[in-house]
């Protein structure tokens, strides 16, 4: 438990959450969250060994529910570190795929002159994109696509941007359980931080509740954390299996070899 351990063994003071989070006993907003609510927090890295560092795009996409959460991801030795820099979410709004795309590329500006340099970006969401019709008869992530194309070719602002594609990660059928298990692990063993101002994620692990009797998924509830949850959990979801699939396919021998950066 690391509420337990934070208290017991490094003597901070750490409030107890209350009620079945799905998080509990593994976020801690004085562990896990950097810089000051709704004031300061993590601004991308630019540069890692002089190549630019992309920022991942979670998406978890819809016509009333729309979450995106950005990231980045650093090698630390043999393991991965990830910084959440920024999200936003609309729940029970209806927006049109026009302005859901337009709102992106205006974050997306803004992560850039945060950087100080235009960087590239990855985007990766839940496969309904690719494979549910929208009420305008095509899929939700070709329509990213194409409107993105244009509005960076016409509009001056956009012009370091490149279009949005959408990559969506394979799921299995105990996908919702894998991507819990994988964003506990990542908690517990100090492998990601949250920027402060990164509020419907933080908002997210202190509040998605459990389903009923204490099944290890995520509530469906109005205030709308499960759409944070699918938005950023796919985005790491998707770079998990590319670990397990190379370490899967890699000779026994030479697994110290293996790299599972994209």
């Amino acid at each position: 438990d690391p509420t337990a351990y934070d208290r017991n063994i490094l003597g901070r003071w750490v409030p107890k959450m209350i009620g079945s989070a799905l998080f509990e006993g593994y976020f801690s907003k004085g562990h896990h969250v950097r810089g000051e609510e709704g004031k300061s927090g993590l601004n991308p890295i630019p540069y890692e060994n002089d190549i630019k560092n992309p920022i991942i795009v979670g998406h978890d996409p819809g016509a009333v529910n729309v979450s995106k959460v950005f990231c980045q991801r650093h090698r630390l030795g043999d393991k991965y570190f990830w910084r959440v820099l920024s999200s936003y979410a609309t729940v029970g709004k209806k927006l049109t795929i026009e302005q859901t795309v337009k709102n992106l590329l205006d974050k997306m500006v803004d992560m850039n002159t945060k950087a100080g340099v235009p960087l590239p970006f990855m985007h990766i969401g839940d496969a309904q994109g690719w494979t549910h019709w929208n009420e305008q008869g095509d899929f939700a992530y070709k329509k990213y696509f194409d409107i993105s194309k244009h509005l960076i070719e016409t509009a001056p602002k956009y012009k370091d941007l490149t279009p949005i594609r959408v990559i969506p990660p394979r799921k299995s059928g105990g996908s919702v359980r894998e991507r819990v298990n994988s964003l506990r692990d990542k908690l517990l063993s100090d492998e990601m931080v949250v920027s402060a101002t990164a509020e419907e994620v933080v908002n997210m692990f202190m509040m998605l509740k459990k389903k009923k009797n204490d099944v290890d998924e995520p509530l469906k509830t109005l205030s709308g954390e499960i759409h944070t949850f699918d938005a950023l959990s796919y985005a790491i979801y998707y770079f998990d299996l590319i670990g397990k699939t190379r370490i899967k396919d890699s000779p026994k021998k030479d697994l110290e070899l293996v790299s599972i950066s994209v």
